[in-house]
């Protein structure tokens, strides 16, 4: 429910899928982080013996080893493609104090494309995905998403569902209440016996 407040959905509109980058992608800043945590561990009476200057590398190498896990952690939880039943939603945070939404109706989704590049994204199956909207805007670019084809189908299925008209018309069933819905019942009725035998079939 927070994830979907600070979306701003609105009410009718309902989250299907949050696309965060592959988790394998996590291994080089994880590793990293945990190589300066606990090198010097490893090292630790080597660098004691250095007096203040031993001390000082263990202090910057912890708090590096800190700062790059959670600046990685932190980026991959705020970063994401949100997929609903009326939109998709990119949030990319850059920093602390810098974040980026970007939302496509998919009324104006023209086409999906992904890719998968180099042996790594082949082996653990994670690529970019493409949207290109209609009226020439640059297109939206989504990097390491883990399983790209699935996320392509998704969106072209709630495209071609919004495209159609149902999906709207049976959200916009689904709100009337009792008595619209019997007046509504009874104009269909209405209008059925005005049609020509040749117009119902």
């Amino acid at each position: 429910m927070g994830l979907e407040r600070r979306l701003g959905l609105r009410d009718e509109e309902t989250l299907l899928s949050v696309v965060r980058r592959a988790p394998v992608t996590m291994v080089l800043p994880l590793g990293l982080a945990a190589l300066l945590l606990f090198a010097p561990v490893v090292l630790l009476v080597p660098l004691l013996r250095l007096g203040w200057y031993g001390q000082a590398v263990i202090a910057v190498s912890l708090v590096a080893a800190i700062a790059i896990g959670l600046r990685a952690v932190l980026n991959r939880q705020a970063s994401f493609l949100a997929v609903t039943d009326q939109r998709i939603i990119l949030v990319r945070q850059y920093g602390t104090f810098d974040r980026h939404v970007t939302e496509l109706p998919y009324s104006r989704i023209q086409r999906v494309s992904y890719r998968v590049k180099g042996f790594y994204a082949t082996l653990f199956r994670y690529g970019s995905l493409v949207v290109e909207s209609a009226g020439g805007d640059d297109p939206l670019t989504v990097e390491l998403v883990p399983y790209p084809a699935r996320v392509q189908d998704l969106i072209n299925q709630l495209q071609s569902g919004r495209q159609d008209g149902f999906g709207d018309l049976l959200q916009a069933v689904s709100r009337l209440d009792a008595r619209q819905l019997a007046l509504l019942k009874a104009e269909v009725d209405r209008s059925s016996k005005h049609l020509s035998p040749d117009t119902r079939s």
